[in-house]
């Protein structure tokens, strides 16, 4: 009686897959009775169906179970070239080198089929080399899948932090695009509102003048339809006079009495009848015609007489001088940082300023000599906006030796020790030819007064101070 070979200690199947292979190829070629009755229904199965997980634990059960079956595999498997090899080079004591080899080569399997199948002495410890060997390189590799599996997610949220960040940069310069359009449309929308207010504005100062002019053309008709009415009465005068001289018999001249200029009357009357017609046609046009100009628009009010304590030899300057006009806007306030804006930039305008009275209103705590630096600098810089020529008059007593201050555009002067500034002023005024527009800057009541006198536009101080930004 053969004694029963050792028993093999639990082996993994995964391990056995050369075994259990040729199992299978065994169990095919096995006549039905006899099969072992725990294989049949896998007798039918093809080679990829016994190669299943499920088909070959039914084949490790069957071999552990059936004896006969068992001895008839391994014969077959051993009597293979590589497995004898394997099993003829085999030793207990080069156990951990030749597990070690195997699994180097990827011969693992085939060599747990060998000793499985052959048991040769050491195989117990053989196969339990080969388990451990097995569960090392799975536990590897699976540690290995789940090192790829971690790096593939963390390269997939990498992926994800990478395109969020993308998205976000991208939201962010939509959101700052659009903030930047939001503000240019308010801005543009500002703009707009204050054109349309201004337009506005302008319309409705141009609804002033008109009807003010048309309050004045009516006023205009109403006379020249008195002076026609009185026309037409001068006539029929004239012409009953004309009427009763004709019917008349000639009297006896009187010694004295001159005769009468019957073509001096005869000129009249032509004159009467011209004149006549030419009321006529004005109250039929609504405007006055050259032969007749229309009356003169009623004056100004006059500003309150002022007494004037500073003459300076100026007795003879008490009527208004005929000077070129400052442009001012229709329906403009002349004392408004607007009009005044206007005024300096009349072409060919020369503009005089009072300097202290100027720069005492700007910077009342501030020395003399800084406030002088810096209204010059504050006019050099309106200079250069309205590119017009500026005089600014300072007073010159207890100054000496202060060197001369020279800005673009702008000259500086100084009054003599027994001068006043404000004189001097009036002087830089009356000094331009008529046709030089001339703008003063000043709140000094006789300083005004004078200039006015001379021609010239007054501008306040304060006025003055909100056109040059101060």
């Amino acid at each position: 009686m053969t004694d029963a070979p050792p028993p093999a200690p639990a082996v993994p199947d995964a391990v056995l897959g050369p075994l259990l292979e040729c199992a299978g190829e065994v169990l095919r070629g096995l006549e039905a009775p006899a099969v072992p009755p725990a294989a049949r229904r896998l007798r039918a199965f093809d080679r990829r169906g016994l190669a299943t997980p499920a088909a070959r634990a039914q084949l490790r059960r069957v071999l552990d179970g059936e004896d006969g079956f068992r001895e008839a595999v391994a014969e077959k498997f051993l009597a293979q070239a590589e497995a004898a090899s394997w099993l003829e080079s085999w030793s207990a004591d080069a156990a951990v080198t030749r597990v070690a080899e195997a699994a180097d080569t990827g011969r693992l399997p085939l060599l747990a089929s060998v000793l499985w199948a052959g048991r040769p002495p050491g195989f117990e410890f053989g196969l339990g080399l080969v388990a451990a060997t097995h569960d090392a390189e799975r536990d590897q590799a699976e540690g290995e899948e789940r090192v790829r599996t971690a790096e593939a997610r963390v390269a997939g949220a990498e992926e994800a932090l990478r395109r969020a960040e993308h998205a976000w940069r991208a939201e962010a310069e939509a959101a700052t695009r659009l903030e930047a359009e939001v503000k240019d449309q308010r801005r543009d929308r500002r703009a707009r509102e204050q054109r349309a207010a201004g337009e506005l504005e302008e319309l409705r100062r141009q609804v002033i003048d008109l009807e003010a002019a048309l309050a004045a053309a009516r006023g205009t008709v109403d006379q020249v339809e008195v002076q026609l009415r009185q026309a037409d009465e001068r006539e029929r005068t004239v012409r009953a006079r004309l009427a009763e001289v004709e019917a008349s018999p000639p009297p006896p001249s009187p010694p004295r009495e001159p005769p009468v200029d019957w073509a001096g009357l005869a000129r009249a009357a032509g004159e009467a009848e011209r004149l006549a017609a030419s009321l006529h046609a004005l109250l039929e046009d609504g405007r006055p015609r050259p032969s007749t100009p229309p009356p003169a628009p009623p004056p100004p009010p006059a500003r309150p007489a002022t007494t004037l304590p500073r003459d300076g030899g100026r007795a003879n300057r008490g009527r208004e001088t005929r000077r070129a006009r400052v442009h001012v806007p229709p329906g403009m306030m002349h004392d408004t940082p607007e009009a005044a804006a206007a005024m300096v930039r009349t072409p060919g305008a020369v503009v005089v300023i009072d300097g202290y009275n100027v720069s005492m209103l700007a910077w009342p705590d501030t020395p003399p000599a800084e406030q002088r630096d810096r209204l010059c600098d504050a006019l050099a810089e309106l200079h250069l906006r309205v590119r017009r020529p500026m005089v600014v008059v300072f007073d010159g007593a207890g100054i000496e030796g202060v060197p001369p201050l020279r800005r673009p555009g702008l000259s500086v002067v100084f009054s003599a020790r027994e001068q006043e500034a404000d004189e001097v002023v009036v002087d830089q005024v009356a000094a331009r030819p008529p046709d030089v527009p001339v703008v003063v800057v000043s709140s000094d009541g006789w300083v005004r007064t004078r200039a006015e006198a001379e021609g010239a536009a007054v501008l306040p101080s304060a006025v003055f101070l909100d056109l040059l930004g101060r």
